[in-house]
């Protein structure tokens, strides 16, 4: 399995102390509620544990041809340690008593995220991990458990156990930095793209707390410090207990999390053997900024693979076309600038405005054809206005599929645009010219996912509305990013800031070539990249 280069420092740093007796290590996988994705987890989790040499890690995928419980030869025994990836299963009295013997008898438990939400009937389970959320969890579960005027409270009060706000950054703040697991790392750190939970509750025994975090009401939380990293016993086996790290299909960013990644191994060896032989890394989490060190397989979220398409420099790659059919003019057009394109730079505000010429309308173009990508860029709108604004306000777009580089080109637009006059953004609606698809919307005529509501639309050419969910920079000088997935003649997604916009499946073309718009106002791109694949990715792996 490769890594990441961006981790190479800081497997090696890991790496460095070579245990001379390995750590066997169970990973048990097999089905999580609809909200998590235990594949995508556990290759994360394997990938991690593969930077340590002393851990040897096999994985036990559970299955419902036995209703998700353990073999019953299953040697439990054989292993120092088990990282529990499954919730919303129900086990045997069997597989119960089973997994209680191992905990007792001496055997190290790591618990993260969801798998608290798991075995809310099982009172020994609730008892190992001190604390859990959902699945009818209340009063009758144990109290609320938080950390207020430098203590910990318990707190009987009637409500459901388990909640999370927004996954807004949060601070984690150690407060045992004398623990093996914490020992050495930053009294308080940045944690980024993860749900922070809240509320929990259970028999809250034997609770030692190792970091917590503020679970802010302005995000949805609890307005409480919440224990976030902490470590319990059970007869003679070690838990750790961590309540980061929420994946789904579309989104692992959270392992990517410095912090996540250090205490997820500390905790795990912690968990084995009671001692945590584990250099820190060279580089440390900050509170000033999230420090991320992608490990990601998932196509939806790695930055593995992807490669600039504009040097910043010059034009290698593309060619540049304007409807006047000036190549000098073509080039004053879209400008070259501190390693952006900086499209109408060298010309006055009110170029050709409202005349009807609009000889600089045009598009620099790839090059190459491409079919199943992700192919990102940032943009952001300048001041002069030009051609044919009064029509279309602040206009641009991001063509692809092109297969008629005129003016305008045949192919699929990704929309790029502001009504200054209504104060709507049109920026990631399909437009289109010389191609057709299958597309869903709303009451509204904005997109929606069939499975939000939306109703299949009849064919036609033009403008398709995207969702207006999404935040988005008009005219305060500010970057937007896009996204646009396309796998061929499958299906394409349109993103705007991390947010799906818009959606079309059934595409008639299936190739082309890739534009980026000049049209009636001042633009700016930068950061222009794409990321190719062999075989189409299932349109799954990256809706919300």
């Amino acid at each position: 399995m490769r890594i990441n280069i961006l981790l190479v420092s800081y497997i090696l740093s890991f790496s460095s102390f070579l245990h001379s007796q390995k750590i066997d290590v169970l990973l048990i996988s097999g089905k999580t509620d609809k909200y998590h994705n235990w594949q995508i987890k556990a290759d994360n989790y394997k990938t991690l544990l593969k930077t340590i040499p002393s851990f040897r890690t096999e994985e036990l995928i559970l299955n419902d041809s036995n209703e998700y419980n353990l073999p019953k030869m299953l040697e439990l025994t054989k292993y120092k340690v088990i990282i529990l990836n499954i919730n919303n299963v129900i086990w045997q009295d069997y597989s119960k008593r089973m997994f209680e013997n191992y905990i007792q008898k001496g055997g190290g438990l790591v618990i993260m995220h969801e798998a608290d939400n798991a075995f809310p009937e099982w009172p020994e389970f609730n008892e190992m991990i001190g604390l859990g959320g959902w699945g009818g969890r209340n009063q009758k579960t144990g109290p609320y458990y938080y950390f207020k005027d430098g203590k910990y409270v318990t707190e009987n009060t009637p409500g459901p156990g388990g909640s999370h706000g927004k996954r807004d950054p949060f601070v984690i703040n150690v407060r045992d930095s004398k623990h093996p697991i914490t020992k050495g790392l930053p009294l308080n750190w940045l944690h980024v793209n993860d749900e922070l939970y809240s509320n929990l509750r259970g028999p809250a025994k034997n609770i030692h707390t190792l970091a917590t975090a503020f679970s802010s009401k302005e995000t949805g939380g609890s307005g409480k410090e919440e224990p976030v990293l902490f470590t319990l016993r059970y007869g003679k086996g070690r838990i750790f207990h961590s309540v980061l790290g929420h994946t789904t299909q579309q989104l692992d960013e959270a392992f990517q999390n410095l912090g996540f990644q250090i205490t997820f191994l500390r905790g795990t060896e912690w968990a084995a053997t009671g001692k945590v032989k584990q250099k820190l890394p060279l580089e440390l989490p900050s509170i000033d900024k999230a420090t991320l060190r992608n490990i990601s397989k998932n196509p939806a979220t790695s930055k593995a693979g992807f490669v600039k398409l504009f040097n910043g420099k010059n034009f290698d790659g593309w060619y540049l076309k304007i409807r006047s059919g000036d190549a000098n003019e073509a080039k004053k057009v879209y400008a070259i600038d501190n390693g952006m394109v900086h499209v109408y730079k060298n010309h006055p505000d009110s170029l050709e405005l409202n005349r009807g010429k609009n000889d600089t309308h045009g598009l620099f173009y790839t090059n190459k054809k491409y079919s199943m990508y992700i192919f990102k860029f940032e943009y952001k709108w300048g001041t002069k206005i030009a051609n044919n604004f009064k029509q279309f306000q602040y206009d641009a777009g991001m063509y692809y599929h092109v297969y008629n580089d005129a003016i305008w080109p045949q192919g699929i637009e990704y929309q790029i645009r502001y009504n200054h006059i209504t104060n709507k953004n049109h920026t990631g609606d399909f437009w289109a010219s010389g191609s057709s698809f299958q597309w869903f919307a709303g009451a509204d005529g904005q997109f929606q996912l069939p499975s939000a509501g939306g109703k299949e639309q009849p064919i036609k050419s033009g403008e398709h509305r995207g969702s207006a969910d999404a935040k988005y920079n008009a005219l305060n000088g500010k970057w937007n990013s896009c996204e646009v997935i396309v796998m061929g003649n499958q299906y394409a997604i349109h993103k705007l800031n991390g947010k799906i916009v818009n959606l079309a499946t059934n595409l008639s073309l299936s190739e082309g070539i890739i534009g980026l718009q000049s049209e009636t106002a001042e633009i700016y791109y930068r950061n222009i990249m794409i990321k190719e694949f062999d075989k189409p990715v299932p349109m799954d792996v990256f809706l919300k």
